[in-house]
């Protein structure tokens, strides 16, 4: 019986052994993540009636829910438009809990990267593209967070996006 039960000590030993060298290869200095589910959002939300010299929220309506990180990176492109001919606009992310804001809410959220401001030539109305970019770490699993962004005429008339693309993307 003695016998027996060293020979199945053995047997698991070796088991364990050679399942611990199953797999990936550990190779000093690296840290391999094993693969986990993550969150994503695409959306291209209608054109916003835009904002004059008191910014207001564009109401775009994205959000996402982290599941594993609670690390998110945000993307959002678009071409502004300004009513007025050698003015321009500034846009900037902005993300928060709760009801998301609608178009033409009063600014709100957390601001997200910086604040970019596109000057248009002397055509009103012409389309100037931008691109807004952010990571925001430490978000609550299991939250759902809305995505927005803020706009603002720099002088006067009215500053709108257009043609936008949100995309998130847990990490």
């Amino acid at each position: 019986m003695k016998r027996y039960l060293l020979m199945k000590r053995h047997l698991l030993l070796l088991a364990l052994l050679l399942g611990s060298s199953v797999g990936t290869p550990a190779f000093a200095g690296t840290t391999t993540y094993g693969q986990h589910y993550s969150s994503s959002v695409q959306s291209s939300p209608s054109n916003p009636t835009g904002a004059g010299t008191t910014g207001k929220m564009m109401g775009l309506a994205g959000s996402i829910t982290p599941l594993y990180t609670g690390n998110v990176l945000i993307l959002i492109s678009g071409d502004l438009t300004s009513s007025i001919a050698a003015d321009g606009g500034q846009v900037q992310i902005r993300y928060g809990t709760g009801t998301a804001p609608s178009n033409g809410a009063t600014i709100t959220g957390t601001a997200l990267g910086g604040l970019v401001t596109l000057s248009t030539p002397g055509t009103a109305a012409a389309k100037f593209p931008f691109a807004l970019n952010a990571i925001v770490t430490g978000l609550t699993i299991g939250t759902v967070y809305w995505i927005d962004i803020s706009c603002t005429a720099v002088t006067g008339g009215t500053a709108a996006p257009a043609d936008i693309s949100l995309s998130a993307y847990e990490l």
